[in-house]
């Protein structure tokens, strides 16, 4: 329920309200939580990996904001590291909000 006041002749929401959660990062904030490591080991697979080229692919085109919670970035993620080319538990690391 919202709680409104007069307060000097102006009305005042009174309720506090968190502030909002952040769901999104540059690319550039995106790239740095990744290793120098695990870069490399992406640009290789995509040498050899279609997958992994079509990931880096949209990304490149993608606006420079990424949504940490988009299902498609932590799928392919997540299958980044059933690949071995990012260790366990990664992907929830680097899509932490």
């Amino acid at each position: 329920m919202q709680e409104l006041v007069f307060q000097d002749g102006v009305l005042i929401d009174t309720i506090e309200h968190p502030d909002p959660v952040v769901t999104t990062v540059s690319k550039l904030e995106f790239m740095n939580r990744l290793t120098q490591e695990e870069l490399i080991a992406i640009y290789t697979a995509a040498k050899t990996s279609v997958q992994i080229e079509i990931f880096l692919a949209k990304f490149n085109v993608a606006p420079d904001e990424i949504h940490l919670d988009n299902p498609e970035l932590i799928a392919s993620l997540t299958a980044m590291e059933s690949a071995g080319i990012l260790a366990a538990g990664r992907a929830a690391q680097i899509t932490q909000l």
